[in-house]
């Protein structure tokens, strides 16, 4: 939901009415990703319309490759959505999706651009670095929260077996950071695997991409990671497709 409100926003400030969604297998976690993403988008545009007194609409594509493994795919399934007028193009594909992040940049070079938009939009991880300059902001999986909670719950006695969901107010999830990304290329020089030269051209980039982000759409985007915390907005979510064309339909901008 928050990386849709960026993308919402981003594209409004950019004067585009398009935004797309490129997936892996319709599988039903796949379809949670994808009934999120539309709730940010419809909540910003909502936003938006408020602030500024319009009736502003977007149009939200959505592709499913059936595939986590197939960069061709994921790039034609981008292409498709830049082609069609796409300002933001989010991945939710695993290894399918680094091919629409691929897309995304060949796109924006191509009209003699050095960062977006076009920008594509990461995901599980701080992806900003792979193509920096064109992907905005990534949708991150607090792995390490996960990890540290059922440790401190082991050593604590609490721990119990079964499945937790840590949500964005518990740490679970979250957008992308600045830091995330610098974290990651220290570790990496540390390992030998980058060298400070990279970490310096990689990192202009990343800084780049967000400054090209629009400002609302940041502020929006933290707004709406307010809202969400505080349980004021609740995010729709759907793990069949009978529930996901309801809400595709009552998402919709238009």
């Amino acid at each position: 939901a928050l990386v849709g409100a960026l993308a919402a926003i981003t594209t409004l400030e950019a004067g585009g009415d398009t935004v797309g969604i490129v997936l892996g297998i319709e599988i039903p976690i796949l379809l949670r990703f994808e009934i999120g993403f539309r709730a940010g988008v419809r909540w910003a545009v909502d936003r938006y319309n408020e602030i500024h007194g319009t009736n502003k609409q977007l149009r939200i594509l959505h592709a499913y490759t059936g595939a986590f493994d197939d960069p061709a795919r994921g790039k034609t399934a981008a292409e498709a959505m830049l082609g069609q007028g796409a300002t933001v193009v989010y991945q939710v594909a695993g290894a399918t999706g680094l091919g629409a992040l691929e897309a995304v940049e060949s796109f924006a070079r191509a009209q003699g651009k050095t960062v977006g938009p076009p920008f594509a939009i990461g995901v599980d991880s701080a992806q900003d670095w792979i193509h920096p300059g064109f992907i905005a902001v990534s949708m991150v999986k607090r792995v390490d929260n996960g990890v540290f909670e059922a440790i401190k719950r082991a050593l604590d006695g609490t721990f119990q077996g079964g499945a937790v969901t840590l949500k964005l107010a518990e740490g679970g999830v979250a957008a992308s950071t600045i830091e995330m990304v610098d974290a990651f290329f220290d570790e990496a020089i540390e390992l030998g695997q980058k060298t400070p030269e990279e970490k310096a051209a990689t990192m202009a980039g990343v800084r780049a991409a967000r400054a090209a982000v629009p400002q609302l759409a940041w502020d929006l985007l933290n707004e709406l990671d307010g809202l969400i915390r505080s349980g004021e907005y609740v995010v729709p979510a759907a793990l069949d497709r009978n529930t996901a064309e309801y809400w595709r339909e009552g998402l919709s901008t238009y």
